[in-house]
């Protein structure tokens, strides 16, 4: 489950019935500003992909970012839909359980301001980290979406990370 930065959705993640792997994107705005309901926005289903991970993108307004079992992937909230487009991992996907995400903030801890931020300027300190079942940790270009640097960290799973404009901490088991 996550918040978007302005706390107008919420995503969650989970199996349906069918046992397949469903993404849900609700509006929570008229919950917080007025004590409404919740409303589904935009739903994806499929046995395709495995979810253990999701967070918003501090830098762009109703886009995701997932990973789980062999798959890292970028999701947009568009028209009551969710397209999907999977970062090209190469080797990297084959036995690879990918179970964190962090996207890179300031020092005090927030992520750079999306209103200042275009895309196609300053994307060279817009990275996000991912960690998997090997202690890897995989920098990841956000515009570009390309994976820059692998890192082997840990002989175990990396559990945690959390990233900041300086350095990045990771947790293992």
């Amino acid at each position: 489950m996550a918040f978007d930065p302005h706390t107008r959705y919420v995503a969650l993640a989970g199996t349906d019935p069918q046992g397949r792997q469903q993404l849900r994107v609700l509006d929570i705005s008229r919950v917080v500003t007025a004590g409404g309901n919740a409303v589904t926005v935009a739903r994806q289903t499929s046995a395709g992909w495995d979810i253990d991970c999701l967070k918003f993108s501090p830098w762009e307004e109703q886009q995701l970012v997932t990973c789980g079992r062999e798959n890292i992937r970028f999701w947009r909230l568009k028209d009551g839909h969710l397209p999907g487009c999977s970062l090209s991992l190469g080797s990297r996907v084959r036995c690879t359980h990918y179970t964190c995400i962090a996207f890179e903030c300031t020092k005090a801890g927030r992520p750079y301001d999306a209103a200042k931020y275009e895309l196609s300027k300053e994307t060279g300190r817009h990275h996000m980290f991912v960690g998997n079942c090997r202690g890897q940790l995989l920098q990841i270009g956000y515009k570009d979406r390309t994976v820059q640097v692998v890192l082997d960290l840990h002989a175990e799973a990396i559990t945690s990370v959390c990233a900041t404009d300086g350095f990045v901490v990771n947790a293992s088991i």
